[in-house]
Order: structure tokens, then C-alpha cells, then sequence
């Protein structure tokens, strides 16, 4: 079935657009996994949404996920986790590849039952919000990392009743990540307020979608707000409150949050100058990336550095 396209705005006659990209898992077992898949460098150009779970895997590599307004910095052993929600793409630091593995699967279906009292257990579509961490990194998260190594595994080599170990890892996995930090979607009432705000956040984000592809893209380059507001085909007072109500962060904030995440994968995953990682991410002055790094980390940018092991290749 081709891929449909969900138009965010009517006018003009290309607006931005987001992939609507429905993944159709087998109804005896909705599960589909364990095939390694290469992660380029190619810009994030357009995000996109399933209409299942979707766990990751990193085998090697470096780069950075942008889920929603969140931009997230990847390396090797890391698990992602993005539900039917959150609108996202990856991509791998300039010039490199990353090799994912993508777990997905429909968690209800799959179990098939739940002891009365944990009728929540498998439901993924509060794993999601501005307060949930889609990336988990083995140093903070050793336990989820394991279940999905574990997954990966089964899936796999597909050893006899590899089925039945999947189902309890699967079951495993939704009740660890239940425990973590959810964001809005967790406070609606019901079911009819989760779809109101949940249109709401992706209205939002849709109105100011051509500004956020184009800080992706163009992250190390100068920006001017007119020129943003003019891809989002509104005025300037205006996009700049669209993009605070859609994201929390004024338009250089966001550029400045992009910047910052891509550098740091870059300090962990290369043994590039500072100067040079500074440069390659849009800063005219080291002074000024320094300042900015150590804001936003609590620490200059050659003490993260250090305080960071690079996997062995």
C-alpha cells in the first residue's frame, strides 16, 4: 500500500507534510524485527509517524534523533522508543552511517491478556510528550537496554518458542517503561481529550513545519527569522508565536539546542579539534560555543569530552 501524506496546512499548494507511514504487522503476531538497517547522513528533510510502537537499536554509529520538538544525540547502544504519536526522524553525524535495529509491534495484541488490575500495562500511547526521553542510554537505563538486546535476539535466530519469549519480553519492556517519566498525554481524562491535545500538539508543529526541516537541514548556516516565516507562509510576529506555543523555545533556541546535541556527538564519537566541532556546527567564535556548551551542560565542552568513552570499534 503506498504511503499517504498528511497535509498540514491547505494553502499554498506545497505546503509541508508529514508521512503518515502505516506499518502492517502479521494478525497472528504483530511483531516485526531483528533485520540490521543503515542510518545515512541525509538531511532531515520530512518526519514521520507509525501506527505501532517502534523500538531501536543502535549497533554503531553517531548522530541525532529529532522526535517532535525533542532533539535527541544517539551513539552506539542506545534504544530508542517512539509510539503512534510523536512525528520523527534520525540522522547520522555528517560524512558517517549508523546500523539500527527497529523492533515493531502492537504490545496488546501481541500478550493477548493482562491479569485484571493491568489493563494499562500495554498501552503505549502515553509513552510520549515533552517530558518522556525517547533515547535511553545503557548508563541510565541498563535494564530496558537489556529487554531490547534480548528482543533482538529472539527475533533473530528465532530459536523454538521464540514467540512465547518474545511475548514476555514484550511484556517486560511495557512495564519498565511504564515506570518512566511520561509527558502530556498521561494527564488527559479520557480517551476524547488525548485526541484533542494530541491534535492540537500536531497542528501546532505542522503550522511551523517547513522552519523546523529547514533548521535540520541548514543548522550550521546562518538563519533569518523572515526568511522562516516566510517558508511558513505567515508574518514574523506571528511565526514566532506559533513556534513558542509548538515547541517551548523561541526559533534561535531551537537552532541553538540543534547545534549544541549535534556537537556533542561529535566531542564523544570523533577526535576532532573543538575548534573545529565548533565551526562544523555553525559558530563563528569558539569563545561563543564554549559559552553556549556550558550552559546547556554544566561543564566546557573538552571536560565532556573526557568525562565520555567513545565505544570501541
Amino acid at each position: 500500500m503506498p504511503k499517504r501524506h498528511i497535509s498540514v496546512q491547505k494553502q499554498p499548494p506545497h505546503p509541508y507534510r508529514i508521512e503518515w507511514d502505516p506499518l502492517h504487522l502479521p494478525a497472528e503476531f504483530p511483531f516485526v524485527g531483528g533485520r540490521v538497517t543503515v542510518q545515512g547522513d541525509n538531511p532531515i528533510t520530512m518526519l514521520h509517524v507509525h501506527d505501532c510502537l517502534e523500538v531501536g537499536y543502535c549497533f554503531d554509529g553517531r548522530g541525532v534523533f529529532v522526535i517532535e520538538d525533542k532533539v535527541f544525540p544517539f551513539s552506539a547502544g542506545d534504544v530508542s522508543v517512539i509510539n503512534n504519536h510523536e512525528m520523527h526522524l534520525a540522522q547520522s553525524v555528517p560524512g558517517t552511517v549508523s546500523h539500527w535495529t527497529w523492533l515493531i509491534m502492537d504490545p496488546v495484541r501481541l500478550v493477548g491478556f493482562l491479569p485484571q488490575g493491568d489493563s494499562e500495562a500495554l498501552r503505549f500511547d502515553s509513552l510520549c510528550g515533552p517530558k518522556f526521553v525517547n533515547l535511553m542510554t545503557a548508563r541510565d537505563q541498563p535494564e530496558i537496554i537489556a529487554v531490547t538486546r534480548q528482543l533482538i535476539e529472539e527475533s533473530t535466530h528465532q530459536r523454538p518458542g521464540y514467540q512465547t519469549a518474545i511475548r514476555a519480553l514484550v511484556w517486560q519492556l511495557m512495564v519498565l517503561l511504564h515506570r518512566l517519566p511520561a509527558g502530556g498525554h498521561r494527564t488527559a481524562r479520557n480517551a476524547q481529550e488525548r485526541k484533542v491535545f494530541q491534535a492540537a500538539a500536531r497542528a501546532n508543529l505542522g503550522r511551523i513545519g517547513a522552519a523546523l526541516e529547514h533548521l535540520a537541514r541548514h543548522c550550521a548556516e546562518p538563519i533569518a527569522i523572515p526568511a522562516l516565516a516566510a517558508l511558513c507562509h505567515t508574518s514574523v510576529t506571528n511565526f514566532r508565536r506559533l513556534f513558542r506555543q509548538a515547541t517551548g523555545l523561541s526559533p534561535h533556541q531551537y537552532l541553538t539546542h540543534l547545534r549544541l546535541q549535534m556537537a556533542s556527538t561529535l566531542l564523544a564519537g570523533t577526535d576532532r579539534k573543538i575548534l573545529d566541532i565548533s565551526q562544523a556546527v555553525g559558530y563563528e567564535t569558539l569563545s561563543s560555543f564554549n559559552r553556549h556548551f556550558l550552559h546547556a551542560f554544566g561543564m566546557a565542552p573538552r571536560q565532556w569530552r573526557q568525562g565520555r568513552v567513545a565505544p570501541s570499534k
